[in-house]
């Protein structure tokens, strides 16, 4: 049982935001999410317990549920390194993967990262260019469970 999902008064529907539903959650697992009919109803894996900051879902058709967004939410302030940066996106991208979602956000709350987590190429080029700065670093840099050699 979700008691971030009772507690709020989640139960029914997220906020209402046009024909689209937005969960501000954070304790609340694929999983749970997905008894209470929130998300698809499917197989999560290894990713069941993970637990997205916040979702925009098209559940008009509860039939066939839709994420829409995936937004993933560290600490106030700067994101501490560009490779805090890399593994927030990181994080955002596995959810929107299984969520199959259009969207993913990053973001620290002072800065966002928006992103097409569909991108036929294995990052975004705003994922690129911080690589890009890291590899220069650090030569290797770690990106969607595959080691890159810059």
């Amino acid at each position: 049982m979700s008691e971030e999902l009772i507690k709020r008064g989640l139960i029914e529907h997220g906020l209402i935001v046009g024909n689209y539903e937005f969960y501000n959650i954070g304790d609340t697992t694929l999983n749970q999410l997905k008894k209470y009919k929130v998300i698809p109803n499917k197989d999560y894996k290894e990713y069941g317990s993970r637990q997205p900051d916040g979702l925009l879902v098209d559940r008009r058709n509860k039939e066939n549920i839709k994420v829409i967004l995936v937004i993933e939410n560290k600490d106030n302030g700067k994101f501490k390194s560009e490779k805090d940066k890399i593994n927030t996106i990181e994080q955002c991208n596995d959810v929107c993967q299984v969520l199959s979602a259009d969207i993913g956000i990053a973001s620290d709350n002072s800065s966002y990262i928006w992103f097409n987590p569909n991108q036929k190429d294995d990052t975004s080029p705003a994922v690129k260019e911080m690589l890009m700065k890291t590899a220069q670093k650090n030569r290797k840099v770690k990106t969607n469970n595959l080691t890159k050699n810059y």
